[in-house]
């Protein structure tokens, strides 16, 4: 079935020149802007992605490196310790976007995407909890409470004179038969691992340095949550983003 779908799908996007991907997409894009973990590596060039779903991704147009509409091309998509091998196809060309089609010739593409594609949908369906459900603490309007698919669970704390300022944050999620927790507290970041059992988790057990796949894996959920998050609340999150990632590049130096 996930064959027939494949070889549906190229058909589908392989006639005529492509109206803009708003017009073509099919998967749920999210947008990667501004933080640049995943890259496209292909004909000379390393360009980071604006956004990517199933169906395909866009880069900047680079001046070493000319696309040709409907021309196939191989590279890698990179991100993080991965390197996905892939065949893409321009399907859209402006003077600030490149849209590629990604040509999935078995399924093995697909089954190394979903690992990524997954936590960046499950971080975009994180939703606000309504404060009244809350426990009274987290009623305070410094507190912003998400949760999401998996459960993924999210709480902002905002500074009560400036709600674009992060004063802490908290992300959980699940990992196998763990839950997996990054934490935001006085500028500094810190991960950490409960094991679940009988529907209950354990106390969380930090780690002694952050630890690089907890990072990975929060960036991308943070990533998705960007998408779906008030615009009020961009900045705090955006700050909790960049101290993750400073925090991911700075353990592997």
């Amino acid at each position: 079935m996930l064959k027939t779908w494949l070889k549906n799908f190229n058909k589908k996007a392989s006639g005529d020149i492509a109206p803009p991907p708003k017009d073509l997409r099919q998967h749920l894009r999210c947008s990667l802007s501004p933080f640049m973990w995943v890259y496209f590596e292909g004909v000379g060039q390393s360009s980071s992605l604006l956004d990517i779903s199933y169906g395909g991704f866009a880069i900047k147009p680079s001046e070493s490196a000319a696309f040709v509409m409907h021309e196939r091309y191989q590279g890698q998509l990179v991100f993080f310790d991965e390197a996905l091998s892939i065949v893409c196809s321009p399907a859209y060309l402006s003077a600030d976007k490149i849209g590629f089609q990604l040509i999935h010739e078995d399924v093995s593409g697909l089954i190394k995407l979903q690992p990524l594609l997954e936590l960046l949908r499950q971080g975009h369906s994180l939703y606000a909890l309504d404060r009244s459900l809350l426990k009274e603490k987290f009623q305070n309007p410094s507190y912003h409470v998400f949760r999401g698919d998996g459960p993924v669970d999210l709480v902002l704390e905002t500074q009560a004179s400036d709600s674009e300022k992060l004063q802490s944050a908290l992300l959980t999620y699940p990992s196998g038969e763990r839950y997996l927790d990054v934490r935001y507290l006085n500028g500094a970041v810190t991960t950490g691992a409960a094991l679940v059992q009988q529907g209950s988790s354990q106390q969380v057990i930090p780690d002694p340095t952050p630890h690089p796949l907890t990072l990975s894996q929060g960036l991308i959920l943070l990533t998705g949550a960007r998408l779906e998050c008030a615009k009020e609340l961009r900045p705090a999150l955006d700050e909790l983003l960049a101290a993750c990632s400073d925090t991911y590049t700075n353990g592997k130096s």
